[in-house]
């Protein structure tokens, strides 16, 4: 909202940083972690009566158990901490139209000769998918001024229209419905004094809904229907599949928000974890939607521009200083945990965040501990079901070294180690192209 204050710079000359996504961006993070910070000591009192139910020895083993027995008193679901300081941070400074600008341009195919917009999010005739050939550049097309032409032949002069931007407005959809099928798993845990909550499936079609409503946002969106259609993978320049059909398009997103949210799930075992690892992988995704968002940085990179996208480095910030306010109260020893509340949240909103910015793949990279974390208990299931043996000592795998002797600072220090290692990692696959 706070980004309209830029129209009133003849008012007051300062209020021009508004329309930057840098400044704008710096501002989230700081109003997520202020906010994060000031709200959570009055929710983790109101959350004394949710403590979490601890797994019984057999469950984990009498080792574990006993090792994890203090946690009993410990409320849950303080990833409404995280809900609240983010939600309202976006709100506040992300901008919710996106300036779309384009000239009338007539098609040059003979048998077809219809006149469309022709902007950075629609550059071939929608009728018969003819590219033109001279055309202004993109870069060209943003910059010329109201009313202007790019002085070519079938070219009308600029123009511009706004459109609501389906990128923040999914990343809020999927942050709050996946929040909500937390909020639940974990309401039944307490409410039930046991460690199960929601079953599984009922979890599966929480998330089948969450991927179908941001589906239907990204594809019947003006802003992103073409640019969400198209698969990108780390490593190759040039675009994989140009337009994928929906229902591809469809089971791609569900299962990287299954799998990131799952993934991140299984992460939250230890005291802040899941929160310090998490702060890693939103600054990767920040910087990677801030390149993407920009024309000239994405054109260094060979990285298509995506009109829109940037604004999600906002998200990204608001995220970062939401976990950080968390962590503040989830180092350990913990004073409130995330729950599923937080967990199943944050890893479905990195996880469309990445598939927005045409990075899902890179996810396996940046979210390295997090695929660690999952493939372990993936390994350790099926290995167990087959021989009858474990490969880890214990699942997932930061149990397997804590059992090894390590001190649950010692893994959670390291494992964070880890993940900015894998974060820059996976910012380098923009270089290595």
């Amino acid at each position: 909202m706070l980004s309209y204050l830029a129209a009133f710079e003849s008012e007051f000359g300062p209020f021009r940083l508004f329309q930057y996504i840098t400044f704008r961006a710096m501002m989230a993070g700081i109003t997520a972690l202020v906010v994060g910070y000031w709200i959570a000591p009055a929710i983790i009192r109101k959350l004394r009566d949710f403590k979490q139910p601890v797994r019984t020895k057999e469950e984990i083993g009498e080792e574990m158990a006993q090792k994890h027995a203090g946690k009993g008193n410990t409320p849950t679901m303080g990833g409404i901490i995280i809900l609240v300081s983010l939600v309202f941070s976006v709100l506040l400074w992300a901008k919710p139209f996106q300036e779309v600008r384009y000239i009338d341009h007539q098609c040059a195919n003979e048998s077809c000769g219809e006149t469309f917009r022709l902007s950075s999010i629609q550059d071939k005739c929608p009728s018969c998918g003819h590219e033109p050939k001279a055309t202004v550049s993109m870069f060209a097309l943003e910059t010329l001024e109201e009313g202007s032409s790019g002085g070519q032949s079938g070219m009308g002069m600029r123009q511009s229209d706004e459109h609501l931007n389906s990128y923040v407005l999914t990343a809020l959809v999927v942050f709050i419905g996946l929040s909500i099928v937390g909020f639940l798993d974990d309401y039944l845990k307490v409410s039930k004094k046991n460690s199960k909550g929601l079953p599984g499936k009922y979890k599966i079609v929480g998330q089948t809904l969450v991927t179908l409503v941001s589906l239907y946002i990204l594809t019947s969106s003006h802003l992103s229907s073409g640019n969400m259609r198209e698969i990108w993978i780390p490593f190759y320049r040039h675009v994989l599949v140009d337009s994928a059909p929906v229902w591809a398009i469809g089971v791609l997103l569900f299962f990287v928000l299954v799998g990131s949210s799952n993934a991140i799930n299984l992460t939250d075992g230890l005291d802040g974890l899941a929160t310090g690892c998490t702060v890693t992988v939103a600054l990767a995704y920040g910087v990677m939607a801030y390149i993407v968002g920009n024309y000239v940085l994405s054109e260094s990179l060979l990285v298509k521009q995506v009109l829109g996208v940037g604004e999600l480095s906002i998200v990204c910030t608001a995220l970062l200083g939401s976990c950080m306010a968390f962590l503040w109260y989830n180092c350990s020893p913990a004073d409130v945990f995330m729950g599923d509340t937080g967990s199943l949240a944050l890893g479905g909103l990195v996880g469309i965040i990445a598939f927005m910015v045409q990075q899902p793949f890179t996810l396996v990279i940046v979210g390295g501990i997090f695929v660690l974390e999952a493939v372990s208990v993936i390994l350790q299931v099926s290995h167990f079901k087959s021989t009858g043996r474990r490969i880890f000592k214990m699942a997932p795998i930061h149990h397997h070294f804590e059992k090894c002797g390590w001190a649950e600072t010692k893994v959670v220090i390291r494992f964070w180690i880890i993940s900015l290692i894998c974060s820059i990692a996976g910012l380098a696959t923009l270089k290595i192209r």
